[in-house]
């Protein structure tokens, strides 16, 4: 199947939400040292 640019803007928007969810979690838990790669 060929990539076009809407499953590509699919793709990114998942991806960034997947990551929004990920920072938000480390801010709650407290664990941004343990993950640098969160911190903005």
């Amino acid at each position: 199947k060929v990539i076009d640019k809407e499953d590509l803007n699919l793709f990114l928007m998942t991806d960034y939400i997947d990551q929004a969810f990920e920072f938000i979690s480390c801010i709650l838990k407290e664990k941004c040292l343990d993950n640098p790669a969160l911190h903005i």
